[in-house]
């Protein structure tokens, strides 16, 4: 029994271990090399950036990547001087979006706001978009304009750089369109061609000869009794502007209608809303009472959709909202004609 269990410690290397192998015990440390861990190793064990291409990392995320991931044709990709330069050229303001990739704010911006077709309509005809990331990439707007949270949104005017108006951050689509819309209601693009435009026109009007002296007491009598013709034909065609008076609204539709739905808004002149609940298949005319009611009849005041912009007092008042390409949430321009 003794010399088998010699026999088996000698097979065993005579210590009881069991024998490495020959191949890999007479080769040097040095020479035995630690298994290579290949960069797509790597990325694995790293968290997934929130804006990062997940198609790479599998079918799993390739909805994630689509959901999130901004429209690749909307986002201006060059500088931010180069998006003035666009803004100058196209006659465009520019929208500078700050993201934070942490932030599911942004992620949700991206996802509800950038999909949407008409917000981004809205955005392609009026506006370069240029969007960044907080931190490095958007040092060269933070240098010079302070961002104290994200999202962060600023229109730029795009000749002078300067800040025209800091966007709140926004809940949903409806309110971010109309925050934009109210924006290009009450503001008016000035490039430096406008300017120098409209010098040359006041230089040539200043080079005109004076007109003959003798023509100017029949030209002040004519204003001195423009007045009175004024006040009678105003007097005149009083009666007729208030003769009939507005026609009474159709009520509402109610809460638990199953037919489809539009919640209309109407911006008027002075900033105010109008805002009303309306059918699909209810006539145009609806809306004209709607605003006649409120003192904004359609023979002095033009109603007209977002961009792209279609005036909709030449329509047919007897035709649909849904004829008209108004559904679910829409916002419309009141503005004197």
């Amino acid at each position: 029994g003794g010399g088998g269990g010699g026999d088996a410690r000698e097979a065993r290397g005579g210590s009881g271990r069991p024998r490495r192998n020959e191949g890999v015990a007479d080769m040097p440390m040095h020479a035995v090399e630690a298994p290579e861990v290949t960069p797509s190793k790597r990325k694995a064990a790293q968290p997934a950036h929130a804006f990062s291409d997940f198609s790479t990392h599998g079918d799993k995320t390739t909805g994630l990547a689509n959901l999130f991931a901004p429209p690749p044709d909307t986002i201006f990709p060059g500088s931010l001087d180069q998006a003035r330069q666009a803004g100058k050229q196209k006659r465009r303001w520019v929208l500078v979006y700050i993201s934070d990739e942490q932030n599911f704010q942004c992620l949700a911006f991206t996802r509800d706001i950038l999909k949407n077709d008409m917000a981004m309509q809205l955005l392609k005809e009026n506006f370069i978009f240029w969007q960044r990331p907080r931190g490095a990439p958007s040092e060269e707007y933070t240098r010079f304009y302070p961002v104290s949270s994200c999202p962060h949104f600023s229109i730029l005017d795009p000749t002078t750089g300067q800040r025209v108006e800091e966007l709140r951050s926004y809940r949903d689509v409806d309110t971010f369109v109309e925050s934009i819309m109210e924006f290009l209601g009450s503001n008016e693009l000035v490039l430096d061609e406008d300017l120098e435009a409209s010098a040359a026109a006041a230089a040539m009007q200043a080079e005109k000869p004076p007109q003959n002296q003798s023509a100017a007491p029949a030209t002040a009598a004519s204003s001195a009794s423009a007045p009175a013709a004024t006040a009678s034909s105003a007097s005149a065609s009083a009666p007729a502007a208030t003769k009939a008076p507005p026609r009474e609204l159709r009520p509402e539709p109610p809460a638990d209608c199953k037919e489809p739905i539009v919640n209309l808004r109407l911006m008027l002149p002075d900033g105010s809303r109008l805002q009303r609940r309306f059918l699909e298949s209810s006539p145009l005319q609806d809306v004209f009472d709607l605003m006649a009611f409120h003192s904004y009849p359609t023979e002095v005041f033009e109603v007209s959709t977002p961009p792209p912009r279609k005036c909709l007092n030449a329509a047919d008042p007897s035709s649909t909202l849904a004829q008209n390409g108004l559904s679910k949430n829409i916002m419309l321009h009141v503005n004197k004609r």
